[in-house]
């Protein structure tokens, strides 16, 4: 309920005369009656986000859908960014040109709504950052992109593209003219199958292109002929600095192509490379280990490898313990965060971490290990000691000044860091956890700004 005082503070700052445009609803409503054909009248959503200077009232500018001939003449100039969301009334193509100066737009919503945006942004001239997400639907029922909309969409002078939750479809052959000028691009989510993503292959034009972000995580594709022309396309890529391509159906054929193409140096400036959750196995774990045992080998500026395996039927990623030799001759000096995932136990905890200790990687900030299948606890047993001595001298090395969090999931090793974590320090009970290396790994970790999870 509106107070007195409240009344009386807005009546106070309307008479404080602050600089910029001003108008009230009434008047925005009387200028966009008297407004030309084509002037103000728009129909802008009210949840636009306008990036103008602080003192532009646009409280009093924008009214409903009429905008002010003063708005109209002045404020487009100053807005550089349009955010749309599902719900909204979606707008027109001649509302979004009224904006010429705008270099981002944000959706969250559904189909109809990127597809009248899309429509709206049709000949942009300017370099845009385009960021389209269906959060608010269920994209299983989502119908893709119509041919027309994605033609347009690739059509845009891109600097960024995401898109996230969105089923789209790559027509044969589609050209793909945002290439020259895309430093980013995230299609994840969007159920991308083989032939979607030869044909987004077959458009990426020879010669260096700007691209710098390729996330293509979570989506169907995976087969060998399908991979094949992907991984001859990353030699286009120069400056691309992530590559991420985790929880797809990529298989241990295609996977050595991807691998093998990065290691002869297809994009030198490679910082992050996560290849989790595929179809691995050690064969292809091999392969990449063998590459970094190579001098000069393409992957050196390496910051973030994050490989592994999901449960399959065919022999698991095990053999760990060669990712370690490889990172402990120095197969990836820069590495600050290594995340494998697999059939790994405690017994091969011990042999990947013992390798780490050394300090071959001295950028070194987190280590995951992380079992993909269920553990069998009669197994476990042996090993969980192992483990927490080589997580222990992980720890406590000198030559991992950086070293934050080391991880070893899904082996339960945490009943033995729980003991090593209880009260009662009077009791014979506890006594016997305090020589524990549990007891010792807790309390150095925690010495140290070290976290360890199990």
């Amino acid at each position: 309920m509106e107070t007195r005082g409240m009344r009386a503070k807005e009546k106070q700052h309307n008479k404080s005369g602050r600089a910029g445009l001003r108008s009230s609803p009434r008047r925005c409503a009387r200028e966009a009656r008297n407004n030309k054909p084509g002037g103000c009248d728009a129909d802008l959503p009210h949840h636009v986000v306008l990036e103008i200077v602080s003192f532009l009232d646009t409280r009093s500018i924008v009214s409903g859908r009429c905008l002010s001939r003063a708005f109209s003449s002045d404020a487009p100039a100053l807005v550089k960014t349009l955010d749309f969301h599902m719900g909204q009334q979606s707008p027109s193509a001649e509302t979004i040109k009224l904006f010429p100066e705008v270099r981002q737009v944000n959706l969250d919503g559904n189909r109809d709504l990127v597809h009248a945006v899309v429509a709206g942004l049709r000949g942009w001239g300017s370099s845009l950052r385009l960021d389209v997400s269906l959060h608010d639907s269920v994209p299983q029922k989502e119908e893709p992109l119509s041919k027309t909309a994605t033609t347009d969409l690739c059509a845009l002078p891109l600097t960024e593209l995401d898109m996230m939750e969105v089923v789209i479809e790559f027509p044969p052959l589609l050209p793909m003219n945002a290439w020259r000028t895309l430093q980013r691009l995230v299609i994840r989510d969007a159920f991308l199958g083989d032939e979607s993503l030869e044909s987004l292959s077959k458009s990426i034009p020879e010669g260096a292109l700007p691209l710098r972000h390729l996330d293509l995580s979570r989506n169907l594709f995976g087969g060998y002929d399908t991979v094949l022309p992907f991984a001859d396309a990353l030699r286009s890529f120069p400056d691309l600095e992530w590559l991420e391509l985790s929880a797809c159906r990529i298989c241990r054929g295609s996977g050595d192509r991807i691998v093998r193409t990065l290691l002869e140096g297809a994009c030198p400036k490679l910082r992050t490379l996560d290849l989790s959750l595929n179809f691995f196995t050690n064969g292809l774990l091999a392969s990449l280990c063998e590459g970094l045992g190579a001098p000069g080998h393409g992957l050196l500026n390496l910051r973030k490898l994050g490989f592994g395996s999901r449960v399959t039927g065919d022999e698991m990623i095990t053999c760990f313990e060669k990712v370690g030799k490889a990172l402990a001759a120095g197969g990836l000096p820069k590495l600050d965060f290594l995340h494998l995932q697999g059939d790994v136990g405690p017994r091969q905890v011990s042999p990947v971490l013992s390798r780490l200790r050394g300090g071959a990687c001295p950028m070194l900030a987190m280590v995951k290990l992380e079992r993909s299948l269920h553990s069998t606890l009669g197994e476990d047993e042996f090993g969980a000691e192992d483990a927490a001595q080589s997580m222990f001298n992980l720890v406590i090395s000198g030559h991992i000044p950086h070293l934050r969090e080391v991880h070893a999931l899904g082996m339960a090793l945490n009943e033995g860091m729980e003991k090593a974590n209880e009260a009662g320090r009077d009791s014979a009970f506890y006594r016997a956890r305090n020589q524990s290396t549990w007891h010792h790994l807790a309390v150095e970790g925690k010495a140290r700004g070290v976290q360890v999870f199990v």
